[in-house]
């Protein structure tokens, strides 16, 4: 067990934490022990690199540029998306629509407006500008 304190002083153990998968899935409580045993932090700096994905349900050959730092959600990849994918994206999938005046991309989900804003991310030193569409989709690296 670990204890922590709070800002007046009052000791806790901590004895378990609740998890889940990020990008959704079933929340597991787990000791603190078992936690501490298979769980590191990611690193502050993960390495985004460009990348083509794609998706079954997809024209076929379909290719669509995005940066991805490796991590998967359910197996999937997790692109984010520069402007000029954005615009790609909106040209093959209903209800995705850059808007200009917010700078941010609308996602219709069937009676749902999900707003994506831009993310700065770090790509060779420099910043890159991206946008998360499809949180969620199927998405598989092009090959």
């Amino acid at each position: 067990m670990s204890q922590y304190q709070d800002k007046s002083g009052s000791q806790v153990e901590v004895l378990s934490v609740e998890i889940v998968p990020q990008g959704g899935g079933l929340l597991r409580r787990v000791p603190w022990s078992e936690f501490q045993d298979h769980y590191t932090p990611v690193p502050a700096a993960s390495d985004n690199r460009l990348v083509e994905v794609t998706a079954e349900w997809l024209p076929d050959g379909t290719k669509i540029k995005a940066y991805w730092n490796g991590c998967y959600w359910n197996g999937w990849v997790t692109p984010l998306f520069p402007l000029a994918s954005v615009d790609q994206l909106s040209d093959l999938i209903p209800g995705i629509d850059y808007n200009d005046a917010e700078n941010a991309v609308a996602i219709l989900r069937e009676t749902d407006i999900e707003k994506s804003y831009p993310l700065t991310i770090t790509v060779d030193g420099k910043p890159v500008t991206v946008y998360v569409v499809g949180d969620g989709f199927c998405w598989e690296l092009a090959t």
